[in-house]
């Protein structure tokens, strides 16, 4: 014969199951939650490291081309420095052969 009452010793067996599970869906959406925010936060800082990583992989190209620019300008005004200096030289010999 099936009967209409429940015995409270099952209700609290099933009300102890549901409790438990829902603890745990609780653990697992509060943990989905922490991990959303935790990547939330890492994608804001992305643009960051994204710009410190491209320092750190620029700058050092960057700094080689400006040296070695800096380099052959530098030739470049030595060069011009010494014909100038070497033009009175030049021109006194000039006018020393003619005399």
């Amino acid at each position: 014969k099936l009967s209409a009452s429940v015995q409270d010793a099952d209700v609290r067996r099933g009300v102890l199951k549901l409790r438990n599970s829902l603890k745990e869906k609780f653990l697992l959406i509060e943990t989905k939650i922490f991990l959303n925010e935790y990547m939330y936060g890492k994608l804001q800082e992305f643009p960051k490291l994204s710009a410190i990583e491209n320092r750190l992989v620029v700058l050092p190209l960057v700094k080689k081309f400006l040296q070695d620019k800096l380099k052959r300008m530098m030739k470049t005004h030595n060069r011009a420095a010494v014909g100038d200096s070497d033009e009175p030289d030049r021109k006194r010999r000039a006018t020393l052969s003619e005399a």
